[in-house]
């Protein structure tokens, strides 16, 4: 007996080995095994069995690893059809499914434990008082799941509670079908949330899969699920691979979210991943947002996905929502530490009212760089070569990108002269003009240095929903978690630097978060919002203040266009890291130019090449891109496995395939 094997390496092949007689009655497809592999033992991951192999003198299999095979022929397919289609190994795809998939322990369930309350299930979906919200859509929905048939909605809801109500009514009628539920959320936090809401309605049936939990946990609804004995897992990324039997319909919640992406290799995106392992399944897919990506908003007009939600009324500027232009208080905005006066006044009128006020701020720490005003020297990261920033309450200067921490300067080191300058505005310092500007009122900081603690993020948000906080200031983080219910204002310091950036979805991203504050506020009749920009008439504030979602992704869709964007065009990044700077710009100048001779033959498929003169740093490696875009993913497969193949790069030298990257350096 022949196995077929992957490992998780960078590889797209699959490797033979010899069954040993003692593991014949054994072994079995989605099994972990011990092999040597290149000389050295490493796991791998059974795929097939076949009777005979063309190769010679084959390796044998060293040991079976684990007893059980967490692996099913679908979801082996679901992980191989992944692996295709962002041209990474299958066992790298396998390796990640695996924390997910396996549990290392028989756990017994015990009846009072949590999620497993098996009483009174029928009386809670009986009782249950649910909004009837798009009827029609949601039986064409559990037609499809009746029917087994893959088909994708992108369901656009008018608002938070309509869309609970959405899945709730699903998730009962799925639920009395016998059919299972996959709620996909980008991060644990929305999975925590989603969770008290939604288990009102299945309690017994609810478990959650997320990196938070502890093993035990894990294993335990693992058990439940292989049991079937849970049938609704809400989950983060990694959770697509659950072994869920009899899969009804994935639900994708926020669909938009980059953290849908995994940001190392294999460089999936859940969301994908969930629309390969719907169709595998033969179930539907709801990709849900109050303001989906672009691309998928594009591609339900084209009727890829099938459209759910209401017919948009004519835009109406909201009457809370003022936008100040700062070209009018250019001078003041500077001199007043980031204030106009409309803000100022309005602060000052919300805390007269007894109201809060959440002020969002898109740059941490204190100062954004340190320079020398006599020579022009600049601190940056030695690992990254990133400006390094100030932050006051450590009072060290830090790289955002890797952690790097370092003294700061008395005197300059290149000039040594005592011209150093602390220069930017951060939140950090934000925060401590807050203080000295409302002595009497109690101001807080939500950013990604006051979350890191464990536990910490929950806390600041717990104490200003109580009413314990008057002013929060904070990072885009502020946008999810915050009650308003206490919130007499809400300010945006400056809107452009949202959109000052090289992420060309830095337009599409500021409007999400005004379109959701502006649209969570529409309910609150005592709330304002203060956008302040120096681009007052630029369409996505416009048609954010107007809460124009048509509007908008009609412009940024033509803007798309002209520009060979996605969904235009498919964005792609070959990434070459290093540890010698001088060998890898001679790799990077070897593979431009293999790429580019590859590229000749092909229409509409164009190369931005890398620049070996401006290599980033990050995290004490060099790398660079080498970005692909093209109509056609199948001629960027093309090239980039033609160019990969005669690419000699070495042993020291790493390349990992970015497919629909989210990088654009």
């Amino acid at each position: 007996m022949i196995a077929q094997v992957v490992v998780n390496r960078p590889l797209r092949k699959v490797f033979d080995y010899e069954v040993p007689a003692e593991f014949l009655n054994l072994l079995k497809i989605g099994h972990r095994v011990e092999i040597i592999f290149a000389g050295v033992r490493l796991a791998g991951y059974v795929v097939g069995l076949k009777k005979e192999s063309r190769i010679k003198n084959l390796r044998k299999i060293e040991k079976i690893i684990d007893e059980d095979h967490p692996f099913n022929s679908r979801l082996l397919t679901v992980t191989r059809e992944v692996a295709r289609y962002y041209l990474c190994g299958w066992g790298e795809v396998l390796e990640a499914a695996r924390g997910v998939c396996y549990s290392g322990k028989k756990i017994k369930l015990k009846p009072d434990e949590p999620f497993h309350r098996q009483a009174g299930l029928h009386k809670k979906l009986k009782t249950t008082d649910l909004k009837d919200t798009h009827k029609k859509e949601r039986e064409d929905i559990i037609g499809k799941i009746s029917g087994g048939e893959f088909e994708a909605f992108l369901y656009q809801p008018s608002n938070p509670k309509e869309k609970i109500d959405f899945y709730l009514r699903l998730i009962r009628e799925i639920l009395r079908l016998k059919k299972s539920i996959m709620l996909l959320v980008p991060e644990i936090m929305a999975a925590d949330s989603m969770l008290k809401r939604l288990e009102l309605i299945c309690p017994e049936e609810t478990v959650m899969l997320h990196s938070r939990l502890t093993q035990r946990e894990k294993d335990y609804n693992l058990r439940l699920l292989k049991e079937q004995k849970a049938r609704l897992v809400i989950g983060t990324r990694s959770a697509i691979f659950a072994p869920l039997n009899n899969l009804g319909l994935i639900i994708v919640d926020e669909e938009e979210s980059g953290l849908f992406k995994k940001p190392d290799a294999p460089k999936f995106n859940a969301q994908k991943a969930a629309l390969i392992r719907a169709e595998v399944e033969c179930c539907p897919i709801v990709l849900s947002s109050l303001t989906p990506s672009v691309e998928s908003y594009y591609y339900a007009a084209k009727k890829k996905y099938i459209f759910i939600g209401e017919k948009e009324k004519a835009p109406v500027s909201s009457k809370r929502a003022v936008i100040v232009n700062l070209r009018d208080e250019e001078d003041i905005y500077r001199k007043k530490n980031l204030l106009s006066f409309t803000l100022r006044e309005k602060i000052e009128k919300s805390l007269k009212n007894k109201k809060s006020v959440v002020l969002l701020y898109n740059r941490r720490g204190f100062s954004t760089f340190v320079r020398c005003s006599k020579c022009g020297y600049s601190a940056a990261c030695p690992k990254c070569r990133m400006n390094l920033i100030y932050h006051y309450d450590k009072k060290k200067l830090l790289c955002h990108y890797c952690g790097y921490k370092a003294e700061p300067p008395k005197l300059c080191p290149e000039c040594k002269g005592s011209y150093i300058k602390y220069s930017g505005f951060g939140t950090e310092k934000f925060e401590s003009v807050l203080r000295r500007l409302y002595p009497a009122s109690r101001v807080e900081r939500l950013d990604v240095d006051t979350a890191r603690p464990k536990g910490r993020r929950q806390k600041i948000l717990s104490s200003y929903n109580k009413g314990d906080i008057d002013i929060l200031i904070g990072t885009r983080i502020l946008s999810r978690g915050v009650d308003f219910k206490n919130t007499g204002l809400i300010g945006i310091i400056s809107a452009d630097t949202f959109m000052q950036t090289t992420d060309f979805r830095g337009q599409e991203k500021l409007f999400r978060l005004l379109f959701m504050i502006i649209n969570r506020a529409a309910s609150m009749k005592e709330i304002e919002i203060v956008v302040q920009t120096f681009l007052p008439t630029h369409f996505v504030i416009r048609d954010a203040v107007k809460m124009d979602r048509a509007g908008f992704y009609e412009r940024e869709l033509r803007e798309r266009e002209e520009l060979e964007l996605p969904p235009f065009y498919h964005f792609n990044c070959i990434n070459l890291r290093g540890k010698d700077e001088e060998k890898l710009i001679r790799k990077i100048k070897e593979l431009n130019k293999i790429i580019l001779q590859e590229v000749k033959n092909y229409k509409n498929l164009s190369v931005i090449e890398a620049d070996p003169l401006n290599i980033i740093k990050q995290r004490g490696s060099y790398r660079q891109n080498i970005i692909l875009k093209g109509k056609k993913l199948t001629d960027i497969y093309e090239v980039i496995n033609k160019g990969l193949k005669l690419f000699k790069k070495g042993s020291d030298i790493f390349v990992t395939v970015d497919i629909d990257s989210l990088e654009y350096a």
